[in-house]
């Protein structure tokens, strides 16, 4: 068998077992991290065959999940264009993919990968189609890489300014807590009558946060330029430990989870939320979203527990 061969077989059987995993594929993802120079080209060409062909079946999207994270960890630019197409899929499509990671890892990813040039970026927060979590979580990562120097701030306060008038929907959406958390987190004060404005109109739905919280995550990051670092309250940095991170998740876990059973957050919303008793809650929070009782903390870091 041909050198090229053997590694085609490699990555082939690699992939299977992303595939069909049963548990977590520590060892196929410990293959793929030992030959990444052999592994991430084809890595990339099932990520485009995948975008340019019919679909793939559940087991083959599940592949994906890890071959995504996989070229994070390696800083694989050659993959930023490709995700970006990817993360521009319908909400649902998407979902197969990606799952949790959505809102838990896609802004790290975006960071990891990325080559320089905000322009891909901008076109899935711009896609009106595109998942409302995605879009915002896009706004978020492009803020980090202002903050790591990568990305213009003058360009990108332009952009955010130019967002307030042309983003769809002009309406309540996700959207807008990823455009507001980007100006807090830049710490851009001047910013805050356009933010106050956005709140106002509805834009960000009060069980997401309030204007309130914006004020005092401003004023955090003027106080400490460089809390963007350690952010307690939103999902960013680069995407480095795809076995460390992911081993423990409970998608991976056979132990039995008792959220629903338990449902702490329902005494601690229900009562802002009375004037909408049809309307589920937390169907919209993520576990990255401020959580819906007002405190100011994440929701895994608070009702969610």
């Amino acid at each position: 068998m041909a050198i090229t061969e053997a590694l085609d077989f490699e990555t082939d059987e690699i992939v299977f077992e992303f595939a069909e995993h049963d548990g977590f594929p520590r060892k196929a993802l410990e293959r793929a991290i030992a030959n990444r120079d052999a592994v991430t080209p084809d890595f990339l060409e099932r990520i485009e065959a995948y975008l340019n062909g019919p679909g793939l079946d559940g087991a083959d999207e599940d592949a994906l999940f890890f071959i995504v994270h996989l070229l994070a960890q390696f800083r694989e630019k050659r993959a930023y264009r490709l995700l970006m197409r990817l993360f521009s899929l319908d909400s649902a499509r998407l979902h197969r993919i990606l799952g949790e990671a959505k809102t838990e890892t896609l802004s790290r990813i975006a960071i990891s990968v990325f080559d320089g040039d905000p322009g891909p970026m901008q076109e899935v927060i711009e896609d009106k189609d595109a998942d409302e979590f995605v879009r915002s979580g896009l706004f978020q990562a492009l803020a980090f890489l202002v903050k790591e120097g990568r990305v213009d701030l003058e360009d990108f306060k332009k952009y955010l300014l130019r967002a307030y008038a042309e983003l769809r929907p002009q309406g309540e959406s996700h959207v807008w807590v990823g455009w507001q958390s980007a100006i807090s987190l830049l710490g851009l004060t001047e910013f805050s009558d356009l933010v106050r404005k956005a709140f106002a109109s509805g834009r960000i739905h009060p069980g997401n946060m309030r204007y309130r919280h914006f004020q005092k995550d401003v004023q955090a990051a003027v106080r400490d330029p460089e809390s963007y670092k350690d952010s307690a309250w939103v999902p960013l940095g680069y995407f480095d430990d795809t076995i460390g991170e992911m081993e423990s998740w409970a998608a991976f876990s056979d132990e039995p989870s008792d959220r629903l059973e338990r449902e702490p957050w329902e005494p601690a919303i229900s009562e802002f939320l009375t004037d909408e008793p049809h309307v589920n809650p937390i169907r919209d929070v993520g576990r990255n979203d401020p959580c819906p009782c007002g405190s100011g903390r994440k929701f895994k870091k608070c009702c969610l527990q």
